[in-house]
């Protein structure tokens, strides 16, 4: 099947004005970064989806995004802050870059290494939904929701159990480039304290997310 150009996948318009409508709107502190526009649609058309669904919204017109203070980084197009591409880091053709998983496409993470992908076919979720790899449980689980769903859900619908978190964890997030994320030890797939009282030190997500797969 020929792959459509990006001026036939913006062609019925874009759905960035509701994600920003819903950034307009969040509880949450998010930061939404501009992408070149060339590599917004390298981007587009290494996914090859419309610019109408939030996903292709994203990467047309997005660096990417850091949702809660930059607990979780939403992936678009790449930008300084947050320099991985949504099509690197899932080795799509336009954009080699990362190793992927196959049967599914990584579209986000958090700052200790959890995951969120689209099922396609290889998480044993509903093809389509949004799945989490929670860096303890070794395991994806099926958020239920498609990716429009979900993002709106990270932004308008925060969690309020922290369980996670440590005194001064905003701050030591700031300092964190998008690139890496915090190890923690013991590792958080082993038995140890609450994760929020553990050492941490940055790792590159990379380096993270390899050695989270291996142990799945």
């Amino acid at each position: 099947m020929r792959a459509k150009s990006s001026s036939e996948l913006v062609s019925e318009g874009s759905a960035i004005a509701v994600i920003r409508s819903w950034v307009d709107s969040t509880p949450r502190r998010v930061e939404i970064f501009d992408c070149k526009p060339e590599h917004g649609e390298i981007a587009l058309e290494a996914l090859q989806v419309t610019a109408r669904s939030p996903l292709g919204a994203l990467a047309l017109e997005t660096g990417g995004m850091l949702v809660d203070n930059g607990w979780i980084r939403v992936l678009g197009a790449g930008c300084m802050q947050l320099a991985r591409t949504i099509a690197g880091w899932n080795n799509l053709p336009c954009d080699p870059g990362d190793a992927y998983l196959p049967g599914a496409m990584f579209v986000a993470d958090d700052v200790l290494g959890g995951m969120y992908a689209i099922d396609v076919g290889a998480l044993g979720g509903v093809r389509g939904n949004v799945s989490y790899y929670a860096p303890g449980a070794l395991v994806w689980r099926d958020t239920g929701l498609g990716y429009g769903d979900w993002l709106r859900h990270i932004l308008l619908d925060p969690d309020d159990v922290h369980a996670e978190r440590w005194d001064g964890w905003e701050a030591d997030v700031r300092t964190l480039p998008g690139t890496h994320a915090f190890m923690l030890d013991p590792a958080p797939w082993n038995p140890g304290p609450p994760f929020c009282d553990r050492d941490r030190r940055p790792v590159t997500m990379r380096e993270l997310r390899d050695a989270l797969l291996r142990r799945s």
